[in-house]
């Protein structure tokens, strides 16, 4: 029964969170397709007429195009640096024994240890890799 209360009362807390964040959103795209005198005249009322007529002024005479361009620039660009930059790091780093780190062959009895029986050949190759620094620390 408390379970079910809980899950209720979650329920209701993340809809209304949902409805108070995607409301303004809807509202305002719908909005953006009004002409100025029906915001004016009703902010909360649907558009009569459906115009793109604010967004083709805010692309010619706002000068949004150039800046939307300039937005693709910079982030294709740092896009572009930021793959280049980290491959070289990983490059760099891959192999390399930091603090706390032990050789593998120093690994893999603690992993023995921690699993007790368990076969660790069940384990995928992948998986040992990820978690043998983490399984390591606990052994110690």
């Amino acid at each position: 029964m408390l379970d079910l209360l809980r899950k209720t009362v979650t329920q209701v807390i993340f809809t209304v969170y949902g409805a108070i964040v995607v409301f303004p959103m809807v509202w305002l795209g719908y909005t953006s397709f009004k002409t100025t005198e029906e915001l004016f005249a009703d902010a909360w009322s649907l558009p009569e007429i459906w115009s793109l007529a604010n967004f083709i002024e805010a692309w010619n005479e706002a000068q949004i195009g150039d800046f939307f361009w300039n937005s693709i620039f910079v982030t294709v660009s740092t896009l572009i640096l930021q793959l280049f930059l980290g491959s070289m790091a990983f490059f760099g780093f891959d192999g390399q024994l930091f603090v706390g780190q032990i050789p593998v062959s120093r690994q893999q009895p603690d992993l023995l240890r921690v699993f007790g029986g368990f076969d660790v050949s069940d384990i995928p190759r992948v998986g040992t890799a990820l978690f043998s620094d983490e399984i390591a620390a606990f052994a110690q």
